[in-house]
């Protein structure tokens, strides 16, 4: 089940250093392949993604973006040259989401007991 909601967008993401190197690699597509990419992530009940070319294809209908191979070498660079995804067995995540989500978590928490109270 996908789970959907809110999540912080730096304001800053394309002064990042890693996402303008990224950009000046696969131009703006690497910039809607990112945060599509750490859209799905977010709503991933498990927050992993598989490299595999099903989800290369997948991504790049959702992103109109017509060659999902363009997609695999963004997500790769990511991984491989960016350290904006991680990798394990088969699958791909991110440090930044899952942070993300602890913290929502914690939140939930905090506001829960509130409520109790």
């Amino acid at each position: 089940m996908k789970d959907t909601f809110y999540f912080q967008h730096d304001f800053a993401a394309a002064s990042d250093f890693k996402l303008q190197a990224l950009m000046s690699e696969f131009s703006g597509i690497a910039y809607a392949v990112y945060f599509g990419t750490v859209e799905l992530l977010h709503q991933e009940s498990t927050h992993k993604l598989p490299l595999a070319n099903y989800f290369y294809k997948a991504l790049s209908n959702q992103l109109v973006i017509k060659d999902p191979e363009l997609v695999e070498k963004i997500i790769r660079s990511c991984i491989d040259e960016y350290n904006l995804f991680e990798e394990e067995d088969g699958y791909f995540y991110s440090k930044r989401v899952n942070q993300n989500l602890t913290r929502r978590e914690e939140i939930r928490k905090i506001r829960q007991e509130a409520g109790r109270k």
